[in-house]
C-alpha cells in the first residue's frame, strides 16, 4: 500500500496498515515509517530515526552484526509505537488513568462541589449530541462531570470524557450565566472529541524518545524538562494553543448542534478574559485571539 493512501486512512485502518508493514524487511519498515513521520509532521521522530540509523550503520561496519540488527529492530518498533499512538486503545486507557489521577487529585485537594441541576442537565444533553454527531473509534468516552471548590474560573477535560469544572462559575461572585458555563463545558467536551489529551501524551512520548515508556511516564519526564524558552517548549505551546482554538470552534459547533446559541462561547470568553489566572502556562492563546477565532468560525 502506497504511503499517500496510508496517510489518508482513518484510525480504524491504521492497525491493518501496520500489520502489513510487519511483512516488510526491517530496512523497508524503517524507510516507510520515516516517510510517514515526515508526512504526518512529527516533530522529532524523523530526526530520531536518522540519528539512530547512523548509529546502526556504524554497528553494521563493526564485528557485531547482531547488535546492528537489534538496533534496526529498535528503530522500527519505536517508530511504529509513535505513529500508532494516537489510534491505540491501550494508549487511550493509559492517558485516561493518568488524567484521572491528576484531576481527582485536584478535587481531593480543594474539595468537591455541588453542580447546579440545570447545568448538569444541559451537560448531559451536550454529551448526547456529541455521541450522535461524532464517531469515536474504539473505546467510547465514559462521560462524567465533577465540580471542585475553587475561586479560579477553570475547567479541565480528561482523555476519556472526564470533565472537571470549578465551582467559581456559579458562586456568588460569578458573572457567568448557566448557558455560558455550558458553553465552557462544550469546549471541554470538544477536547475529548478531538482526543487532545491523548495527542499531547503521544507527543511527549515521541519527544522523550525512550522506547518502552508509558504515556504517564513520558509526560512526567517531559514536564520535568519543559521550558517555554526551549525549542521543544515553544513547540509544545504552539500545539497546545492550536488545540485550545480547535476546542473553542468545536464548542460553537456543539452548541449549534444542540439547538443552543452558538455565540455563547464567545460571550463566555469575553467574561473569562479578565479572569485568566488559570491560563498562564503558555498552554492557551491570548483571549483576543480566541475571541476572534470563535467569532469568525
Amino acid at each position: 500500500m502506497k504511503l499517500k493512501k496510508l496517510l489518508c486512512l482513518s484510525s480504524v485502518v491504521f492497525a491493518s496498515v501496520f500489520a502489513q508493514a510487519q511483512h516488510l524487511s526491517v530496512t523497508e519498515q524503517i524507510t516507510t515509517y520515516s516517510q510517514a513521520s515526515v508526512s504526518l509532521h512529527k516533530t522529532y521522530l524523523p530526526q530520531w530515526i536518522q540519528e539512530k540509523a547512523e548509529v546502526c550503520a556504524k554497528l553494521s561496519s563493526s564485528s557485531v552484526p547482531s547488535e546492528a540488527q537489534q538496533c534496526q529492530a529498535d528503530i522500527a518498533t519505536f517508530a511504529h509505537s509513535v505513529l500508532s499512538c494516537e489510534h491505540s486503545e491501550t494508549r487511550l486507557q493509559e492517558m485516561t488513568k493518568y488524567d484521572d489521577e491528576l484531576l481527582n487529585g485536584m478535587v481531593t485537594a480543594d474539595g468537591p462541589a455541588q453542580i447546579p441541576a440545570n447545568i448538569q442537565q444541559k451537560f448531559d444533553k451536550l454529551v448526547q449530541v456529541a455521541m450522535k454527531n461524532h464517531r469515536f473509534a474504539g473505546l467510547l468516552p465514559a462521560w462524567s462531570l465533577t465540580a471542585y471548590v475553587s475561586k479560579v474560573a477553570n475547567a479541565h477535560a480528561g482523555a476519556n470524557g472526564q470533565i472537571f469544572v470549578s465551582s467559581f462559575f456559579w458562586s456568588e461572585n460569578a458573572v457567568f450565566t448557566p448557558d455560558e458555563v455550558v458553553a465552557i463545558l462544550a469546549h471541554e467536551i470538544a477536547h475529548v472529541i478531538y482526543r487532545h489529551s491523548v495527542k499531547l501524551g503521544c507527543m511527549a512520548y515521541e519527544w522523550v524518545a525512550t522506547p518502552g515508556l508509558g504515556l504517564k511516564e513520558a509526560s512526567l519526564y517531559f514536564r520535568e524538562d519543559f521550558s517555554q524558552e526551549t525549542e521543544r517548549g515553544q513547540a509544545w505551546s504552539r500545539v497546545s494553543q492550536s488545540f485550545e482554538l480547535e476546542a473553542d470552534r468545536g464548542s460553537k459547533d456543539l452548541l449549534r448542534q444542540a439547538g443552543m446559541n452558538p455565540d455563547l462561547m464567545e460571550q463566555a470568553l469575553l467574561k473569562l478574559r479578565p479572569k485568566n489566572e488559570g491560563f498562564s502556562s503558555g498552554s492557551h492563546p491570548d483571549f483576543d485571539k480566541r475571541v476572534l477565532n470563535v467569532h469568525n468560525h
